[in-house]
Formats: C-alpha cells, sequence, structure tokens
C-alpha cells in the first residue's frame, strides 16, 4: 500500500549508529520524507558529516540541529540513549506527534515489571501500558 501523502520524519539522535542506520533505509524511501535530523555532535554540519556515504543525498544534505529543538515532523523516530525517550515521549505525543522510540525505553508494558528489572522507577509509566 502506497500512502498518498510522504510522512514528515524527524530523526533524534540521527548521527549515533542506529540513528545513521535508519538514515540510510529512510532516505529516498516513497513513504517517508526526513525533514529534520537532530544530533548534538553534529549540530549545524550537514548530516553526511557523520556519515560519508550520504553525501548528495537528500538526509545527507539536511543541517543538524540541536537535540533541544522542536521536531518537526509529524513522525519522531528517537534514536538516543536509554531514558531519553520516557523524558520527551509524552511532550510530544501531546503535540500531536507519532513516536517510534528505537531504544529499549518501552521495550516492556508494565511498570512494575520495569521496576523489578531495570531497579528504578520509569519516568513515563503512564505511557508504558500503550506502547506497542
Amino acid at each position: 500500500m502506497v500512502l498518498e501523502a510522504m510522512i514528515s520524519t524527524t530523526i533524534v539522535g540521527a548521527s549515533g549508529y542506529g540513528g545513521g542506520e535508519l538514515a540510510r533505509l529512510l532516505d529516498g524511501h516513497p513513504e517517508f520524507d526526513v525533514v529534520q535530523v537532530l544530533s548534538n555532535t553534529f549540530a549545524g554540519k550537514p548530516f553526511a558529516a557523520a556519515f560519508n556515504g550520504m553525501y548528495g543525498t537528500p538526509t545527507g544534505d539536511l543541517i543538524c540541529a540541536p537535540t533541544s529543538d522542536a521536531p518537526t515532523g509529524e513522525l519522531i523516530f528517537l534514536a538516543q540513549e536509554s531514558g531519553y525517550a520516557m523524558r520527551v515521549a509524552a511532550d510530544y505525543l501531546a503535540a500531536g506527534k507519532r513516536v517510534i522510540d528505537l531504544s529499549a525505553d518501552f521495550r516492556l508494558t508494565s511498570p512494575d515489571v520495569y521496576r523489578a528489572y531495570y531497579k528504578s522507577e520509569p519516568a513515563a509509566a503512564g505511557l508504558m501500558e500503550d506502547a506497542v
């Protein structure tokens, strides 16, 4: 099934391994338009500075913004360290964004299991049961 409109997409943590591989997979995909890449390490530089193989591609030509910038895409991929998604997902969802977390933050759907496994309190326990 091909969508009529491309999905505008932001990758947060784009210059890490997961974010880079995601950008490579989405670049040129007929249903996704990567409109923003967020990376503190490469802020102000073209995304291709992080991944040389992306030079001359639509995503590679994007200038990285810091992760403190508000995501502009309707779909937000979170490719940051553990704990980051728990801190920001609720705000992005409240803003009407769709969120896909590449970390382990929402791997477990039970706050009790999370507490037992990670020995800490989940920052966004209210979102865990709805995570897929």
